[in-house]
C-alpha cells in the first residue's frame, strides 16, 4: 500500500497505480476459486486479492478530484460512497445466494474476481488518464506525461 502511494506520489501517475492492483485482486480472488481444495493456496490467492485492493484505495481517491475538479468532487465522491454501502448490503447477500445455488464458494469468488476485472477495465475505459492528463498539461506547461 506504501509503496504504491509513494511510486504514484513520485511519478504523477494515478490511473496505473490504481489498476495494476485492481487487476492483481481480481487474479487473487480467481486463483482463490480456482484453488479452493488447497487451503494454502486459497489463501495465498486471497492474500493477492487483500493486498490488491488495499494498495489501490490511497490512489485511488485521487481520481475523483483530478477527473471532477474541486466543485463536483464532492459530489462524486458521496455517490462513490452511496454505491459502497449498496454493495456493503448486496454483495453479502448475492454472495450467500451464489454459494446457496451452486453449493459451494467458488462461484461466489469467480464472481467476485471477474468483477474486480471488469472495475479495471472500467477505469482504463472511463478516459481518466486523458482527461488527467490534459488537465495536468494546461496546468504545467512544459511537463511531458507517458
Amino acid at each position: 500500500m506504501v509503496l504504491f502511494s509513494r511510486s504514484s506520489d513520485r511519478t504523477g501517475e494515478r490511473v496505473w497505480h490504481v489498476v495494476i492492483p485492481v487487476i492483481l485482486a481480481g487474479l487473487g480472488s480467481v486463483a482463490a476459486a480456482v484453488l479452493l481444495g488447497s487451503p494454502l493456496l486459497t489463501m495465498v490467492g486471497l492474500c493477492v486479492a487483500g493486498f490488491g485492493i488495499a494498495s489501490s484505495l490511497p490512489v485511488f481517491w485521487n481520481l475523483p478530484t483530478a477527473y471532477l475538479g474541486a466543485a463536483s468532487a464532492a459530489g462524486g465522491i458521496a455517490f462513490i460512497n452511496m454505491i459502497g454501502n449498496i454493495s456493503g448490503y448486496a454483495a453479502p447477500q448475492v454472495t450467500g445466494l451464489l454459494r446457496d445455488t451452486s453449493g459451494g464458494y467458488e462461484l461466489p469468488l469467480l464472481v467476485t474476481g471477474v468483477l474486480v476485472l471488469f472495475a479495471a477495465v472500467l477505469i482504463l475505459a472511463s478516459g481518466i488518464r486523458k482527461h488527467i492528463a490534459h488537465t495536468v498539461r494546461a496546468a504545467t506547461p512544459g511537463i511531458v506525461l507517458h
